[in-house]
């Protein structure tokens, strides 16, 4: 049973407390790497909830915001892998498949399509998994500041199997999904819109989380 009580409003209205932190992680948000600054902002403030103060660091860490980008890309990157080794396997196999039609003239070969679907189902199975674990992987990172605890799988899947936990997750989902539907609605505008969408749900979701990570 869920026992925490979770303030969604104030998660949801974190980001736009101080409106000049939040158009800079926006920003810095939009290009690929310097997008490490923002991560890192995120994970301070990550820190702070955890800590249960209330507000915004300040933009003023810029060395350490970077680090910490970084270690929470690394760690996103190393939990994909399984998801990124079955999607190879499964483009692989419908590559070979067309070529090897192409090549003889026939039809491609069905089983390695057949293949193909089933690894595209797995690869979309184990990435909902990936995404529902791997949040509580960073904030083992975040409370500790120790990369491995990040991957401490035994904590992971303890502290996933409570309740709370899967309400908290499901609601910065789909947060997380109606901004992105958002910021990508409009075309030319998409390529700002949606690194400001993905900052917001970042913050939100680290703030709904850190708010009962200690008592999962």
């Amino acid at each position: 049973m869920a026992k925490n009580n979770v303030d969604y409003g104030a998660a949801i209205s974190r980001p736009f407390e101080d409106i000049k932190k939040l158009i800079i992680g926006c920003l810095l948000n939009i290009i690929p790497i310097v997008n490490f600054f923002a991560i890192g902002f995120v994970v301070d403030a990550a820190k702070m909830t955890l800590s249960k103060k209330k507000g915004l660091p300040e933009w003023d860490n810029w060395g350490d915001y970077f680090m910490k980008g970084l270690m929470v890309f690394l760690i996103g990157i190393i939990w994909m892998i399984p998801v990124m080794i079955l999607g190879a396997i499964g483009f692989g196999g419908m590559w070979t498949s067309m070529m090897s039609g192409a090549m003889g003239g026939s039809i491609p070969n069905v089983f390695s399509l057949g293949g193909f679907g089933i690894a595209m189902v797995l690869a979309v199975l184990v990435g909902i998994i990936v995404g529902y674990l791997s949040p509580l992987g960073v904030f083992g990172y975040i409370s500790s500041g120790n990369f491995a605890d990040a991957f401490d799988f035994k904590k992971i899947f303890d502290k996933a199997m409570n309740a709370d936990y899967f309400i908290v997750w499901l609601v910065a989902a789909v947060i997380g999904i109606v901004l992105s539907a958002i910021g990508s609605a409009i075309p030319f505008l998409s390529m700002i819109l949606s690194p400001a969408a993905s900052f917001i749900s970042m913050m939100i979701g680290i703030t709904l989380i850190g708010s009962i990570y200690k008592n999962l």
